[in-house]
Order: structure tokens, then C-alpha cells, then sequence
């Protein structure tokens, strides 16, 4: 079942395409907002993002087939929830993004993202459980959530210099074996193993 939107729309409203059997949806670059839980919960597996996309509502893929999306440079946020329960295994991320909101990725198959320099913070548990191996955080990064990346599988973590803030459990449950902080190295030392971080690899005052 394929879905296809022609040159008329500018957005795909909230709840239109949730639960539907869709198979795969090809989008005109008209379409500028994917809006809530626009295809929550359907059957879609493919799609391809229109290149003038600014924002991914909240539940707009959740508990899709999605398997692999490319990201278009002109999107800025991801909301909550966005691909939570899907199947997404490879996700490509464009300079643009600033912003991706609590649980956007949770419970996904993701092994490695790179996250583009662009990107300024990371909502609660934004990749909870999400199979994640290998990270690379972004240059302009200042925010990491709660539980941003709990019970994913990083052996090796860098922080970028510009993050202020990072919530508690963001690195619960992983098998961490390097941590490296640039920057001052010892910023976040009081809250080193509240973070998640082994009490091991603490830098040395």
C-alpha cells in the first residue's frame, strides 16, 4: 500500500495516518510539519522526509516499521516520542537540527548515531534503550536529559566542551569502560556517578 501526498499540502495533520496499513509514503517537498502521531502506530516501513521539513511532531512515527530515515537540513526538532517503539535501525542526522526532545528514540535498534554539530540539546530519556554502541555528540552541544542514553551499550563516551548540563542517569546501564570530558575536565565530577559514570574513571583532582 503506497501513500502518496501531491504539491497541495504543507502539513500532514495530527492522527491522520495512525494505525493505517500504509506500506510506503512518498511526501512533495510542500510538506513542511509532520504533526502528532501523524502515522503512530501504522504499518509504514518507508518514507521519504520532503526537503523543506522543519518539524517532526510528537508520536509521529511511534511504533512504526520504519527501519532507516534520512533527516533533511532544514529540520530543527524532533519532538517527544517521534520514533519511540519502532523498528528504526539507521538514522542519518543534517546540520540543522537543534533540538530532540524527551523519548524521541526510545526502545529503537539504533547501533550508531552521529549527531550533527548543529545540535544544542537532548531530551529525557531520548535514546532509552536503543541498542546504541557507539555515539559521537555534537560541537554546540550544552544539554543532555535524564536517562538521555540509560541501558544502551557504550563502552566509550566523550563529552563535548560545551555541555553544561547533564541529568541524572543519562549514562546508567551501560557497559562504560572510557570517559573522556573535554573542556575542564573535572566540571562534573560532583555528580560523576549520579550521571552514571564509574566512580573508577573519575578525573583525579
Amino acid at each position: 500500500n503506497n501513500l502518496i501526498i501531491g504539491n497541495n499540502l504543507r502539513a500532514i495533520p495530527e492522527f491522520s495516518f495512525s494505525y493505517s496499513q500504509i506500506d510506503n509514503v512518498y511526501l512533495s517537498d510542500s510538506v513542511v510539519n509532520i504533526n502528532k502521531s501523524a502515522f503512530e502506530n501504522s504499518k509504514i516501513n518507508t518514507i521519504n522526509l520532503p526537503n523543506n521539513l522543519y518539524s517532526i511532531g510528537s508520536s509521529a512515527f511511534k511504533g512504526t516499521n520504519l527501519k532507516m530515515v534520512v533527516l533533511p537540513k532544514s529540520l530543527t526538532t524532533i519532538g517527544s516520542s517521534a520514533f519511540e517503539d519502532s523498528d528504526l535501525e539507521i538514522i542519518t542526522f543534517s546540520n540543522g537540527l537543534t533540538s530532540i526532545e524527551e523519548r524521541a528514540f526510545k526502545n529503537t535498534k539504533l547501533k550508531s548515531i552521529v549527531l550533527p554539530d548543529t545540535l544544542t540539546s537532548i531530551g529525557n530519556n531520548a535514546f532509552d534503550s536503543s541498542d546504541l554502541e557507539v555515539i559521537s555528540l555534537s560541537k554546540s552541544l550544552t544539554s543532555i536529559g535524564s536517562s538521555a542514553f540509560i541501558n544502551n551499550n557504550l563502552s566509550s563516551i566523550t563529552i563535548p566542551e560545551n555541555v553544561s548540563k547533564i541529568g541524572l542517569s543519562a549514562f546508567s546501564g551501560n557497559p562504560i569502560e572510557q570517559v573522556t570530558i573535554l573542556g575542564d575536565s573535572k566540571r562534573f565530577n560532583n555528580l560523576w556517578t549520579n550521571i552514571g559514570f564509574p566512580e573508577s574513571l573519575k578525573p583525579s583532582n
